[in-house]
């Protein structure tokens, strides 16, 4: 049997003119929460885009993924859902919630859960 390996990846964008407080924000609240919230997640990383000449650059700044443990993948997306409820509710109600997003983050972000048992592809580099 091959080894499961699940993933939350984001591709996000700060708001217009909102960049420094979005990545604090992101790095220093919004990552360590999601982390800490979310059952099965037990890391979390952001990578920036990097333009390369001669390629098309995508709509999206920023790609975070998230590493959720395969057994609780079920838990991590239903609190996943339970989280975004609450904060729905919370907005209605004029209240911040426990995970709230931050207004230097842009409203349109893409997300999705994804699981592979497929084993990765590798090499190994001499000398380096």
């Amino acid at each position: 049997m091959r080894a499961m390996a699940s993933r939350l990846v984001v591709l996000c964008n700060s708001a217009a003119g909102l960049e420094e407080e979005f990545n604090r924000w992101y790095d220093e609240v919004h990552l360590p929460q999601s982390v800490h919230l979310l059952p099965g997640v037990y890391s979390g990383r952001k990578f920036t885009h990097v333009h390369v000449e001669g390629v098309a650059d995508g709509p999206y700044a920023y790609l975070v993924i998230y590493e959720i443990a395969d057994d609780l993948l079920e838990a991590t997306i239903a609190q996943f859902l339970e989280n975004r409820r609450l904060r729905v509710e919370a907005a209605a109600a004029g209240v911040e919630s426990e995970l709230a997003v931050s207004p230097a983050m842009d409203t349109v972000s893409l997300l999705g859960f994804f699981t592979s048992d497929r084993e990765p592809v590798t090499k190994t580099i001499v000398g380096s």
